[in-house]
């Protein structure tokens, strides 16, 4: 473990570029004469990780009373709240217009990005506890704790396959490549 003042190892990572919505590379020379704090998170981390994320320009927050507000990252200041009726446990998944959040009472919502704006609603069997993954803005992964597997169609929020896994909860979040959905 790492402290103030300890000398970190080389690394190179994709972030996101606050507020120019785009990404870049940062290394442990990235913002050379400032103080970083640098986290990274175990393969699940599903009940472990704080539910915000830094999207475009914002700070995401899901809240335990199911809200999720759009933060701005320097000042603080709410840009913008909704609720999405039932506690927030996982982290939101977006893509550049898009944020898509998922609930305890199932629910997966996609909300306008900038102005948090209900894009659409789609109500899925059991509580949404692992964070959804979304590729390219066209489809949408995530799970619930009843063991169902959802795709849906992420600009319109109608559904493209699900399959049931039998007795088999699943709590965690998938991993995506080009061309195939990995769930925990």
């Amino acid at each position: 473990m790492k402290t103030v003042g300890d000398q970190i190892e080389k690394f190179a990572v994709t972030g996101v570029n606050p507020g120019k919505d785009d990404f870049f590379t940062i290394t442990e020379t990235s913002f050379p004469g400032k103080w970083k704090i640098i986290v990274y998170y175990p393969k699940d981390f599903t009940f472990v990780c704080p539910t915000e994320i830094a999207a475009f320009g914002k700070l995401i927050v899901g809240t335990i009373d199911g809200n999720v507000l759009a933060l701005d990252p320097a000042t603080g200041a709410t840009q913008w709240t909704r609720s999405t009726g039932a506690a927030i446990s996982s982290t939101p998944a977006t893509d550049a217009t898009r944020l898509y959040v998922g609930n305890k009472s199932g629910q997966m919502t996609a909300l306008e990005l900038a102005t948090g704006n209900v894009l659409w609603t789609y109500q899925a069997v059991g509580a949404v506890t692992g964070s959804p993954a979304v590729v390219g803005g066209s489809r949408l992964y995530f799970a619930t704790a009843t063991g169902r597997l959802y795709c849906l169609d992420a600009g319109s929020g109608s559904m493209l396959w699900t399959v049931v896994l039998k007795n088999t909860a699943v709590s965690g979040s998938p991993t995506l490549t080009l061309d195939t959905a990995y769930f925990p």
